[in-house]
């Protein structure tokens, strides 16, 4: 192989990896802001179930339930944004072994290969867990908003 060839191959791997290591951030600020809307929505679920947050009446009342109705959507949401999931981070201590016989510019594309399917593979994933976190977080804003009307409107009224 040219030299220009191994020179081009090491910088691709090498952006290969940090791409990775960016990815494997990534999931890890999503899983925490996951768990950040968990704990909120769950205080809020507690302080409306509990009826601290606003009064009584029936518009008060049904707005409560509607807002309850939204936490609990954006609780089951953000339980399946932080299920585990089967995340690549190639190679695994196997491949790696079975490739020790063979040429390092061999396995250097072995390995690349492997990295950009699991680059891409964690991608689809990632997306749908921030989908979920984002659907979560505008149910538990959506809540919050109908727990300020229904405060507003039970100290409105005489």
């Amino acid at each position: 192989m040219a030299e220009g060839n191994r020179e081009a191959l090491d910088l691709v791997l090498e952006e290969t990896r940090e791409k990775m290591r960016n990815q494997n951030q990534n999931i890890d600020a999503l899983d925490n802001k996951a768990a950040v809307g968990l704990g909120i929505a769950g205080v809020m679920l507690t302080l409306v179930a509990s009826g601290k947050m606003a009064g009584t009446g029936t518009v008060v009342i049904w707005m409560q339930i509607v807002g309850m109705a939204f936490l609990v959507l954006a609780l089951g949401c953000l339980v399946v944004a932080l299920w585990v999931l089967d995340w690549r981070f190639p190679p695994k201590p196997s491949a790696l072994a079975a490739w020790a016989n063979e040429t390092p510019e061999k396995i250097k594309n072995e390995l690349l290969a492997k990295m950009s399917e699991a680059y891409d593979s964690n991608a689809k994933q990632l997306s749908r867990k921030a989908r979920w976190v984002k659907v979560a977080l505008v149910l538990i804003l959506l809540a919050a908003l109908l727990q300020l009307v229904a405060i507003a409107w039970a100290t409105a009224k005489p």
